[in-house]
């Protein structure tokens, strides 16, 4: 069994591709590598929760929720809020329980944004290398242990939703449960990279108050 299949046994919930309307064309379209990487994650097409949700791949297609591959992917949607349009020939197939998208690069190499920097970093040179990270430490990788604690308190995470911080982490905002609330994906995201869009040129050390209706 490789590591992507050890990832996807690890009590997930199937998410089947092809639920709902057909998406627009996706612009760029993926380059071969990030199709042969696709291939890899996508065991039978579909997506998955795995780790009380912690970690969500998401469906190559649906228009449910949670959104598939290729709708999250739409530049519409939210990808040309990226700072100077970075990552925008990445493929975003899959994110931890706080919102952090994994991407594939044009190599199908694995990038993982950090939206509230709106910074893309190298990853893992491969799927099965992705898989075989978050497979060692799912605790700091994909944020397991607080996607449990999470679920004791207030139940499952809905289908389309992320535990995003009530304050941002960049500004100081804890890794811990009474810090998150479970928030749209879309809106999350949107939210995040425009906060990174505000303070990216900011000097190190600046003051930031930071205002955030509950």
């Amino acid at each position: 069994m490789n590591p992507i299949e050890r990832l996807a046994s690890v009590g997930s919930r199937v998410l089947p591709s092809g639920s709902g309307e057909e998406p627009q064309r996706v612009d760029p379209a993926p380059t071969e590598p990030q199709q042969s990487a696709l291939s890899q994650v996508l065991i039978d097409g579909c997506g998955r929760y795995v780790f009380d949700a912690a970690l969500l791949i998401r469906p190559r297609s649906s228009s449910g929720s949670p959104l598939g591959i290729q709708q999250w992917n739409e530049p519409e949607l939210w990808k040309r809020m990226l700072p100077d349009n970075d990552a925008a020939n990445s493929v975003f197939f899959a994110e931890d329980v706080f919102g952090w998208q994994f991407a594939l690069d044009e190599e199908g190499g694995v990038l993982r944004l950090d939206p509230e920097r709106g910074v893309a970093e190298d990853y893992a040179e491969s799927p099965d290398e992705w898989a075989s990270r978050i497979l060692a430490d799912p605790a700091v990788e994909v944020g397991a242990g607080l996607a449990s604690k999470w679920v004791n308190l207030h139940g499952p995470i809905q289908p389309g939703f992320r535990l995003a911080p009530r304050r941002p982490f960049v500004v100081g905002g804890e890794f811990a449960v009474p810090n998150l609330v479970a928030t749209p994906d879309i809106e999350s995201i949107r939210f995040r990279l425009d906060l990174a869009r505000q303070i990216r040129d900011l000097p190190d050390g600046t003051q930031i108050e930071f205002r955030r209706e509950p």
